[in-house]
């Protein structure tokens, strides 16, 4: 029996067909001693088509490959077919439908993951154009707060220079004052010494006046007894006297008008 089967998948995989033969060992048949099992067991499997393997599984279960067909009809020929042939013929299917399931699974989770890589480049999209509206807003309030506080300075530091001119003009002009101070101060304590000197000449003009009238008075006494000489001689220093009197006096009136006229032209 599966000599005869052996001869069919033989005849099957000489007839032409190019299709890719997948040699794979059946569960039920690898324990056997014999030579014949050892054959049967290595028994060639007709593997479908690229095109089965990458296709649904509706596709590879609903459209039979031609080997798989002839296979089938060969055994439909010679009798019923044994299970272990049974289980060879739908290895195949089997693996397809897994490969298939597989490549769904794949594909689904690759969607998964684009989807995902998706929706979190959107929300990075939208994070990066929310932080930089941020930061315009916070350069913009940086600029506007750097404008403020610089013209504030610059406000403040005109105020301070103002100020301190004027603050040198007045102790300019503070000094200039306390030297005029010092100046009238002084011309004060001369003009004092000066009226102090004065009234010390008033008074000895005053007591030189009133010697010289007590002498006159003393020296034309009618009741007195005195001989001409002593009276030209009297006559002649009263004259000496006056002259000398009108000599100081003269000079000190020049040198007071002087003194006047230039404390004038100090003044001026």
């Amino acid at each position: 029996m599966n000599s005869s089967s052996d001869k069919r998948r033989g005849a099957g995989n000489t007839g032409g067909s190019s299709t890719h033969v997948l040699r794979t060992t059946a569960p039920g048949q690898a324990t056997s001693s014999s030579p014949s099992g050892n054959n049967t067991s290595r028994s060639s499997i007709i593997a479908p088509p690229p095109r089965a393997q990458l296709g649904g599984p509706s596709s590879s279960s609903s459209s039979p490959s031609p080997e798989e067909r002839t296979a089938h009809a060969h055994g439909t020929n010679n009798g019923s077919s044994t299970p272990s042939s049974r289980r060879d013929s739908n290895a195949p299917n089997t693996a397809a439908q897994a490969a298939v399931a597989a490549a769904a699974a794949a594909t689904q989770l690759v969607k998964e993951k684009d989807l995902r890589i998706a929706v979190l480049e959107r929300e990075l999209g939208v994070m990066e154009t929310e932080f930089q509206r941020e930061l315009d807003k916070l350069s913009q309030n940086e600029s506007e707060t750097a404008s403020f506080w610089q013209a504030k300075h610059s406000a403040l530091n005109q105020q301070f220079l103002r100020t301190d001119t004027e603050l040198r003009l007045l102790r300019a002009e503070l000094d200039v004052r306390e030297a005029e101070r010092e100046e009238l101060r002084s011309g004060w304590e001369t003009m004092k010494r000066e009226v102090r000197e004065r009234d010390d000449e008033i008074r000895d003009l005053k007591a030189q006046v009133r010697g010289l009238k007590e002498w006159v008075s003393t020296s034309t006494k009618a009741d007195s007894s005195t001989s001409d000489e002593v009276f030209g001689d009297g006559m002649a220093r009263l004259g000496n006297g006056l002259q000398n009197w009108i000599i100081v006096n003269f000079r000190r009136a020049k040198l007071e008008q002087m003194m006047a006229q230039s404390y004038k032209s100090w003044g001026s």
